[in-house]
């Protein structure tokens, strides 16, 4: 379901999608932006050719077939050095925007008329929530955003937006394991494989990250969920971090409900340091563009942690940022 943007009542949230004014289909990352850009990046280009997402008029190619902030960043032509980040940052420009696509409006529109039989399973996983008291915050994802999914060979891609909600749909599936059903063992080593590869951990790390409230089966088809706090912010007001370069260290990461937000916050109770540059203050908190991560960031746990040093003159504070172009780092559960 397209929109023109209007005002505020438009403020874009992470994982809203959008059109450029060339019919590119993108993907918008975090909830801080500004009024002249926002940072995301186009994941479909429009194309003459025959694809597996089509709508009533184009079809489209995949541009970004994995999300890795190199890739991207090798794949986005407008790109901005973002002072709170202290990364450069794909962006795009507000004015080359068509329209936005909001991922709540669709679950609406999905859960009142499904069309095809990845919709209709989409709107029977949304009524299973709905069931359960969770009515506000969900929304759907991916490729049945823009209307551009293939029932044969598309997932069920879900966002949850507001805290509450998060928390609700988090024991709701854990509570029925027989409705959002885990990986097969096949499946689920697969997965693990291609995490530990990318993220260049441990298998057994990797395994420890998985969870049925982030990615499982629902009704055959394989389901991923997403949430966030739902709370827009200019990224213009927020303080600068300068890179120091690259460190290693131990953590104890508290549990807290930031972890679930995208880009992710661990906070940090203790730290040990194993290698790199040395922090000369408390390490407050980790960043991390690696979704992977979400499960020790919400849960907490010790974990040994590879990234980039970053220090605030403002706040006074020194944290660890991960999952950018400039250096992925790692961490691993322990």
């Amino acid at each position: 379901m397209g929109r023109e943007l209007k005002g505020l009542e438009d403020r874009v949230l992470d994982h809203y999608m959008f059109v450029t004014k060339n019919n590119n289909i993108g993907v918008i990352v975090g909830n801080s932006h500004t009024d002249f850009f926002y940072i995301g990046y186009i994941k479909y280009a429009a194309t003459n050719k025959d694809t597996i997402w089509c709508n009533s008029f184009l079809c489209y190619e995949r541009v970004i077939k994995i999300y890795d902030p190199r890739i991207v960043h090798e794949h986005t032509y407008w790109k901005i050095y973002i002072p709170y980040y202290g990364s450069e940052v794909p962006i795009i420009p507000s004015h080359i925007v068509k329209h936005i696509y909001d991922p709540k409006r669709r679950a609406l529109e999905i859960l009142f008329k499904c069309e095809d039989d990845l919709e209709c399973t989409a709107s029977s996983f949304i009524e299973k929530l709905y069931g359960a008291g969770i009515s506000q915050g969900i929304g759907i994802t991916g490729s049945l955003l823009p209307k551009i999914h293939n029932p044969r060979y598309s997932d069920l891609d879900f966002i949850v937006y507001g805290v509450r909600e998060a928390i609700n749909t988090i024991e709701f599936i854990e509570e029925n394991p027989s409705t959002f059903q885990v990986f097969s063992e096949d499946r689920l080593n697969e997965w693990i494989k291609r995490n530990a590869e990318m993220n260049k951990i441990p298998l057994e790390a990797a395994r420890k990250l998985y969870r049925r409230w982030r990615r499982g089966i629902y009704g055959g088809k394989e389901y991923s969920i997403l949430y966030n706090n739902g709370i827009y912010s200019s990224i213009l007001n927020k303080p600068e971090w300068r890179t120091l370069g690259k460190t290693k260290i131990i953590v104890e990461i508290e549990p807290s409900i930031d972890g679930l937000n995208y880009p992710s916050i661990a906070r940090i109770s203790k730290w040990i340091y194993i290698g790199g540059i040395v922090p000369r203050g408390d390490v407050s908190h980790i960043l991390s563009f690696e979704a992977l991560y979400i499960p020790l960031f919400f849960e907490g746990g010790k974990a040994q942690v590879e990234g980039l040093l970053q220090y605030s003159k403002v706040l006074d504070e020194y944290r660890i940022l991960v999952g950018v172009k400039e250096y992925l780092g790692r961490i691993m559960p322990l």
